[in-house]
């Protein structure tokens, strides 16, 4: 079963990366030269999407890449993400702060995007909208 993972990760020098002709490939490193894995997670997200959907070279064929924090200090990491490391430990006996996470974009929240007008309406007639999904 999946978590959701901070996008702390990333910011605390997590390296995102896949095996590409059998050697590890930091894609976003490669791509984005002057963000890495500091990208906005919109751009990180698709660049994952397309590595391991079009290029199909997710970790051992599915859809995950690595998101390395082994070469940072553990203490830090247990200061700094202590929550992240917990989960990620709890649900799959693996320690990321030895081995790198696998990870893959998934929709969490919804930040709307459906019209209404000044009274909560809908265009089809009598259906009210509210919360997230305005």
């Amino acid at each position: 079963k999946l978590r959701l993972m901070s996008e702390s990760a990333r910011g605390e020098g997590g390296r995102i990366w896949t095996y590409k002709d059998g050697k590890p490939w930091y894609f976003l490193e490669e791509k984005y030269p002057d963000y890495g894995n500091l990208v906005p997670r919109d751009i990180a997200t698709r660049e994952i999407f397309d590595v391991c959907i079009n290029q199909k070279l997710g970790i051992n064929g599915e859809n995950m890449v690595y998101l390395d924090l082994s070469h940072k200090d553990p203490h830090e990491l247990d200061v700094k993400l202590g929550g992240i490391i917990e989960i990620y430990e709890k649900f799959t006996g693996d320690d990321p702060r030895k081995v790198p996470m696998k990870i893959f974009p998934a929709v969490h929240y919804s930040m709307g995007g459906l019209y209404v007008d000044y009274d909560q309406m809908t265009n089809i007639d009598g259906l009210f909208a509210a919360g997230e999904c305005v």
